[in-house]
């Protein structure tokens, strides 16, 4: 029997690591079960982050539409959406999605940064280069997809990279479209 100035303490000491992991599976599940929750997790054309704080975290190359660009760190809104970058010639990770498990994402204006991702074609190589770890990721798909019509969790389960951006009209200062490349890692 444990005393009672042995009690949670004692247990937490002696099965930290499975608080640890109980911790994190318990908040992984919550994530995706609230992004599931809100089937449409996407960037809205007014959502978005300041960058003048943050620093690049890594690079993004696509040599068949010259782009050569920075990446920045992003997150979710208040209305648990992506957030895009403000600086129109900035492109966006959603870091927190990969540690869930799911593709990397990576997000950007049009226009802007991503002007001519509609160029894009299969077979297409994208460069990905953090800390001088360079991933190549070759395109195998390319669709646009009504705004309200994307599932994010289905998405990010598709590939193993995905770039998306606007696209289709501008309503009242959102763009109806999205287009999104898939990608698979070579």
């Amino acid at each position: 029997m444990i005393g009672v100035d042995k009690g949670v303490g004692f247990l937490l000491t002696k099965h930290w690591k499975m608080f640890v992991v109980s911790v994190a599976i318990a908040c992984g599940f919550g994530m995706l079960l609230r992004l599931t929750i809100n089937s449409v997790l996407l960037a809205g054309d007014e959502s978005i982050i300041d960058f003048n704080e943050g620093d690049a975290v890594a690079t993004l190359s696509i040599p068949r539409i010259n782009l050569e660009t920075s990446v920045f760190e992003v997150g979710v809104d208040d209305d648990d959406r992506i957030e895009v970058p403000e600086d129109r010639e900035r492109v966006g990770w959603f870091v927190r999605g990969e540690r869930e498990g799911l593709a990397r994402f990576l997000v950007g204006h049009t226009p802007g940064v991503f002007d001519d991702l509609i160029y894009l074609q299969v077979g297409d190589v994208i460069i990905f280069n953090k800390n001088g770890n360079i991933e190549k990721y070759e395109v195998i798909d390319k669709v646009i997809k009504g705004r309200d019509d994307i599932s994010m969790i289905d998405e990010l389960k598709s590939a193993d990279l995905l770039l998306m951006t606007c696209s289709g009209e501008e309503v009242d200062g959102n763009f109806t479209d999205r287009l999104i490349a898939y990608a698979k890692k070579l």
